[in-house]
């Protein structure tokens, strides 16, 4: 009875965690268009690493409120502008606030979410990981060029202690 029941956990497990993420998600109404009709948008995720979550987009709902996420790691648009409101996340540390980002797409391009916490110091660091918060930044740039078209960069790498 034991074995049996450590295998259901098991396996309850094993689909829970296969839930948690969705590879492409189409984030307009209607049918599903060509590649060449919509855009594209990376969002950074990582299992253990700093990540982006979409919570809406033009004050629509995708993430936000749910009890478990999705965790978007590629988003269809159609071509426009768009305002997205995100969050941050890595491992159990959580943004309590959201970061609003407006952007215009074209059909056929390709864009990616980011985010980092912003370098606050050494000090900062071990402030958060003692249960305080820390300051993060998010943007938007086009995957080709670079360009960054909505939020602001972080313009540092990551130092030992923020990884």
């Amino acid at each position: 009875m034991r074995t049996l029941l450590t295998q259901l956990a098991l396996i309850l497990l094993a689909l829970g965690c296969a839930g948690c993420t969705t590879a492409n998600k189409r984030l307009y109404e209607g049918p599903p268009r060509e590649r060449a009709e919509v855009a594209v948008l990376k969002v950074q995720w990582k299992a253990t690493g700093h990540s982006a979550r979409i919570e809406t987009i033009d004050d629509q709902p995708v993430e936000k409120g749910r009890a478990f996420a999705l965790n978007i790691k590629q988003a269809e648009l159609l071509p426009g502008e768009h305002t997205l409101e995100v969050s941050y996340f890595n491992g159990p540390t959580t943004s309590i606030n959201t970061i609003p980002l407006t952007f215009t797409c074209k059909a056929g391009g390709l864009y990616e979410l980011r985010v980092a916490p912003i370098d606050e110091g050494f000090g900062g660091a071990v402030a958060v990981a003692a249960g305080g918060r820390g300051h993060w930044t998010a943007w938007i740039m086009d995957a080709d060029t670079k360009e960054v078209l909505a939020g602001k960069p972080r313009t540092t790498a990551l130092r030992w202690y923020e990884k």
